[in-house]
């Protein structure tokens, strides 16, 4: 089972981060390199959902998504907090990966979602 959480969760991060590869513009190369992502299992991954969506599969509803963002000056200028919708509260480093951000939220719709604690 927890091979199965797992793999649900790396989906849902290499779908967000193939959507903001579309929308970078920029070569496979220089997107893995800017993101820290290896590029043969960018291609893996590319290429397992594409199949999936081949075979009907969709993605997980909600990651698509637009959601209300409030920047809030703070004290604090080195720290990042996201508050959710559903309550959710995510407070990291603002030297934070992006690719880990991604998959972070990633894991915080799903489990708001599913309407259970993370």
């Amino acid at each position: 089972m927890a091979n199965s959480k797992r793999s649900t969760e790396k989906e849902e991060f290499w779908r967000l981060a193939l959507r903001e590869y579309r929308q970078s513009g920029l070569t496979i190369r220089a997107f893995c390199q800017r993101e820290g992502l290896s590029e043969p299992a960018f291609y893996a991954w590319r290429k397992r959902i594409e199949n999936r969506k081949a075979n009907h599969e969709t993605e997980p509803s909600g990651l698509g998504k637009l959601l209300p963002v409030e920047i809030v000056d703070s004290a604090d200028n080195h720290s990042l907090e996201i508050v959710t919708p559903g309550g959710f509260t995510l407070r990291c480093g603002s030297a934070v990966e992006p690719s880990r951000l991604t998959a972070l939220i990633g894991v915080i719709v799903r489990c708001e979602k599913d309407s259970r604690s993370c």
